[in-house]
């Protein structure tokens, strides 16, 4: 509802002023106009949503996690050695920083999404959905063109910024959806479907780029998904159209900027949010571990016998983990809505808790193993299920500690710059004891290999950032099971 004056006289009933009429209406009519609006709030967003509609909510993520998996392991790479082949260590560096930065827009799209209810007929989420999904189209044609004609690597980084930017506004309103339309009671449920659409997106493309092996293709496949997933979640979040509850004259300043990158861990009511984000980052700090995988593949993994020597090659270590990266895609599918489901039960925190175990081991397992293959994919199948579960009721969890549901794009917005700064902040400390240990007892291996106690001490420090994200939620969160 729009915000309200109340003025208390002496000897004067209550008057209930309406900036939009501009007139005063009793306290009996106030009443009665906020109950109506209210109880059709209610009956409309906040009663259960059926199976196939949480379903097209989650459309467009599918499409987000085929592009952005495969943005950072197969096309940035690719597209470095093609623009710059001189320089392509140079360049894919340079490209995932934007991709990294771009995410910083989210809390600053989150608050613009929250406060745009009064100014569209469409609701505060789906101009955001619908404007971010036509330039990310527009921005991949850019990219695919600027490859084909071989422009310069900052012509391609450019496109490259503006589809970052419109993936993360789009993403931003999605993930917001939730808190609008989804009752508590099926936060977790509704959390688990988002993550199986953006798993099964990763999934879809690694298997469709191990199947035609055209990244034009990829291309193709990325507008279609983007077309396709904007279409369905607009259609399904026609009830996103809810009371605005924000001053229409409240404009972004500076300060307000700024306030939107912050949230106290002191102030009692922002509490558990703040170490939601704590958590979730240190969470994201040790999961970055797996950004080294091909350089583990490529120094540790042993010749493969038939029938793995045909999916995972020991000469091309980039399709070798490409296959490792699917097989922890597929046992994250299998657990993602389940985990959901169990933590609406049993609550979000054994979940965690649960998740950070498993991928801790499996670290820790590649760490220990000799190389073989079947040990590699059998680590990644059981860090695959921690993926999963733990994405399952990462937003849910983020929903259920949120200090203002009136501002959920904004705080959902300083939500997705937790996972940013721990993937950036992950190899920050990881890849110098990789460098260090790595080089240590390393005479059999060639110079630019690392030594098994280089990934030892990678991985080890990858679980103790897992185990501090879990510490932080059970010690710190107190008002969320």
């Amino acid at each position: 509802l729009p915000p309200r004056k109340f003025e208390m006289k002496e000897s004067a009933p209550l008057i209930f002023h309406d900036p939009l009429s501009q007139r005063q209406m009793s306290h009996e009519e106030a009443s009665l106009m906020v109950s109506s609006e209210e109880g059709s709030f209610r009956s409309e967003v906040r009663r259960g949503l059926s199976a196939w509609r949480l379903v097209c909510l989650s459309a467009l993520l599918f499409a987000t996690g085929l592009l952005l998996s495969t943005y950072g392991m197969i096309t940035l790479a690719i597209e470095a050695r093609r623009l710059s082949p001189r320089h392509a260590t140079i360049a894919l560096p340079g490209f995932l920083a934007i991709a990294g930065a771009s995410q910083l827009v989210c809390p600053v799209a989150g608050f613009l999404s929250d406060r745009s209810g009064r100014s569209t007929k469409f609701g505060r989420r789906r101009p955001f959905i619908l404007y971010g999904s036509c330039a990310l189209v527009a921005s991949l044609f850019g990219q695919w063109l600027s490859s084909r004609r071989r422009w310069s690597p900052a012509a391609y980084g450019g496109f490259f910024a503006i589809s970052m930017v419109s993936v993360n506004f789009a993403y931003t309103a999605t993930t917001s959806v939730v808190p609008d339309l989804v009752p508590a009671s099926q936060t977790g449920l509704a959390n688990g479907i988002a993550t199986l659409a953006q798993v099964a997106g990763a999934f879809f493309g690694f298997l469709y780029f191990l199947v035609v092996a055209d990244l034009d293709a990829l291309y193709g496949a990325y507008v279609a998904a983007v077309v396709l997933g904007a279409l369905v979640t607009l259609w399904a979040g026609t009830a996103t159209d809810i009371p605005d509850h924000h001053d229409s004259h409240d404009e972004l300043t500076w300060a307000k900027i700024r306030r939107c990158y912050y949230v106290s861990p002191s102030d009692p009511r922002t509490a558990d949010f703040a170490y939601v984000w704590i958590s979730r980052t240190l969470y994201y700090a040790g999961g970055s571990a797996q950004a080294f995988l091909q350089y583990y593949i490529r120094d540790r993994m042993l010749a493969p016998t038939p029938p793995l020597a045909t999916i995972m090659p020991r000469d091309d270590p980039a399709r070798a983990t490409c296959a490792v990266a699917l097989v922890g895609y597929v046992s994250g599918i299998c657990a993602a809505v389940p985990a959901g489901a169990l933590s609406d039960k049993f609550g979000r925190k054994p979940v965690v808790v649960f998740a950070c175990v498993l991928m801790s081991i499996a670290l820790i397992g590649l760490g220990l193993t000799r190389g073989h293959p079947a040990d590699i994919l059998a680590w990644s199948l059981v860090g695959g299920l921690g993926n999963g579960a733990y994405q399952a009721v990462d937003l849910a969890l983020a929903v259920d500690t949120l200090p203002n549901q009136a501002e959920a794009a904004r705080y959902l917005g300083i939500w997705g710059v937790g996972a940013f700064l721990g993937v950036c902040a992950g190899p920050l400390f990881g890849a110098p004891l990789l460098y260090f240990f790595g080089t240590l007892r390393n005479n059999d291996l060639s110079p630019d290999a690392n030594s098994p106690a280089g990934y030892f001490a990678l991985f080890v420090f990858a679980a103790l950032c897992l185990f501090a994200s879990a510490a932080v939620l059970v010690r710190c969160v107190k008002h969320a099971r």
